[in-house]
Order: C-alpha cells, then structure tokens, then sequence
C-alpha cells in the first residue's frame, strides 16, 4: 500500500481523493469569463476578478447568489452553464507536473475526483486533457445530494471503493476543501495553486501544504 509523509507521520494510502479546480486543472479563465458574462448580460456590476476568484470552489448557486437578487439565482446560474459550457474545454489547461504525478500515482493506489462540478463536465475536462483514464472514480454534483462542503461526495467514493476513511487523503487547495476533509472525517493535503494562499491555508488548520500536485509523489514510500 502507498505511505505518505505527513507532518503527523507516515499515512497508510489506498485511495487519493483529488478536488479538480485549482488542484489538478487551471480554468479560471473560463470560469471568470463565464461569470463576467451572466453579471453583463442581467446588467450587473461585474465584480474584481480576485474577489470572484476567491468563491471558486463553493457551489455554483451560492457564489451567484451573492451577487445578484434571488429570482435572478435560475436564470444566472443557467446562463453561466451555458456559457461555460461553450469555452470550459478550449481554455482549461492540466497544471505543472500533474500528468506525471497521476501516472505515478494511479500505479501505487487508487485514484478518484470529488469536485462542485457538474461529474457530466467534469468527466468532460478530464477526458479533453487526456487523464481520465487515471481516475477510478468522478463524482460531482449530480452524483450527491449536496456540493462541497457536505461530506456527501468523499462518502460516495469511499463506498464505491470500499474504502475506509483513515487510509483516503484527499488532495485540495482551498478553504472549502478544509471544511470538506472535516465534514468527511478524512486527512488532507493543500496545494499552493489554487484559491487560498499559504497564510490562509495554514489559518484554517492546514498542516500539510505543499506547493502543486508534482510535488506530491516526492512525499511518497
């Protein structure tokens, strides 16, 4: 079985558990672009792309629910479908040193994808860049009764797989990630390439971060 070097010590792995934005992929082009798009189109102001990169991450119908009134949250949220269904697989890219990783990884242990979202897209971008062959499991929202940061999704993989929670480690990069591994009573590792810096990783009760996915075999026995 692989073992992982955390800061508490060695962890017995039999499944890795990875979110997808900002963790194994890099879309936020599309996904601001698609947000800057349904603020224009309802006549909104078009928040900071910081500020909106910061909600990636969350599900869908809370971030546009911060912004625009609530009879508009439908109409948004199926506006910024549509829309980023038309760029999502012409602008997201795989992030450094992640093919390599999942090739070293997916022969040691078993790989899976938990991510806010849709698993029909999801799967889609997976596919597109090539790795979906690495991943046992894709579980998105329309997988689960509830999004990140119930713990609904690590549930459904860990039952596919029958595995239990002390030997999964999920893989994140962001604050919701934190509250998700609580949620789901399994450990976590950060990567820095994504929503939350170090600073706000580490405040939020992270202790293993490192700096991107092609880090991660260098930790491994």
């Amino acid at each position: 079985m692989l073992q992982v070097k955390l800061n508490k010590g060695l962890k017995r792995v039999s499944l890795l558990i990875f979110d997808l934005d900002g963790t194994l992929i890099d879309s936020y082009e599309p996904l601001l672009e698609s947000f800057v798009h349904v603020f224009q189109t309802l006549g909104h102001t078009v928040p900071p792309r910081d500020e909106i990169k910061g909600f990636i991450g969350y599900p869908l119908e809370e971030i546009l629910a911060s912004y625009v009134p609530g009879g508009q949250v439908a109409k948004a949220t199926r506006l910024f479908r549509h829309r980023y269904g038309q760029v999502v697989l012409q602008e997201t890219k795989l992030l450094p040193g992640v093919m390599p990783a999942l090739d070293f990884l997916s022969q040691r242990t078993s790989l899976a994808v938990a991510t806010n979202k849709a698993t029909e897209t999801a799967r889609g971008v997976l596919a597109s860049l090539g790795v979906d062959g690495f991943f046992t499991e894709v579980v998105g929202t329309s997988c689960v009764p509830r999004p990140k940061p119930h713990p609904d999704m690590v549930d459904h993989v860990l039952d596919l797989r029958e595995c239990p929670a002390e030997e999964a480690l999920l893989i994140g990069d962001s604050v919701i990630d934190v509250h998700f591994a609580k949620e789901a009573r399994v450990d976590l590792l950060c990567v820095l390439t994504g929503s939350n810096s170090y600073e706000e990783l580490a405040a939020a009760g992270v202790s293993d971060i490192i700096p991107d996915v092609g880090h991660l075999p260098g930790l491994c026995l």
